[in-house]
């Protein structure tokens, strides 16, 4: 990851596009294999896609290019961006609410909320 693509400018590019319940959490006391997670609610499928189309070019703007995107299906409701050491999670409410990450990170730093 570059300079340019810290976990809090992520977090605070998808609030500029209107990303819902925005949260950075430092899970490294839950999991290994990643440092943060991003978790951000888009108010609908197409809001979902925006999101997830406006951030790739945020993100290869700012140094990281080649990200592609898990749950790119036009129906999908989550979709998830694998930078490394951050994670980032766009969900509709009804998946936030099904799949409830927040609830499994409870006890870790939140770092970030809006």
């Amino acid at each position: 990851m570059t300079k340019n693509t810290d976990p809090k400018k992520i977090s605070l590019m998808l609030v500029e596009e209107l990303a819902e319940e925005v949260k950075l959490i430092n899970v490294e006391e839950k999991i290994t294999w990643t440092k943060n997670f991003i978790i951000a609610t888009a108010q609908n499928k197409t809001h979902l896609r925006t999101l997830r189309d406006n951030a790739k070019i945020w993100l290869k703007k700012n140094g990281l290019e080649g990200v592609i995107p898990e749950g790119s299906e036009a129906e999908s409701e989550w979709s998830l961006l694998d930078l490394g050491d951050t994670i980032i999670h766009l969900m509709t409410p009804a998946a936030r609410d099904y799949w409830d990450i927040d609830g499994l990170l409870e006890g870790c730093l939140i770092v970030y909320e809006s």
